[in-house]
């Protein structure tokens, strides 16, 4: 399985979303609601704790964070 030091391109994604859901005006938790991810899963994913984040879970973040347009 690859990891997400394999793919730069998504690591600068992820460490933009701190700012972008502050722009947006949601935190975690709500962020959590909005894409049925767990908050934990959710903080070690932006922390990059989560070395191996399913494309499934970046794609709904960044979908609410679209829908939010930021």
């Amino acid at each position: 399985m690859k990891r997400l030091e394999k793919y730069p391109f998504l690591i600068r994604v992820i460490k933009q979303w701190p700012d972008r859901l502050k722009k947006a005006g949601i935190r975690q938790n709500e962020l959590a609601t909005l894409t049925d991810i767990s908050e934990v899963t959710i903080s070690n994913t932006i922390t990059l704790k989560n070395k191996n984040p399913k494309l499934s879970t970046i794609k709904r973040i960044e979908d609410v964070l679209h829908s939010k347009g930021v």
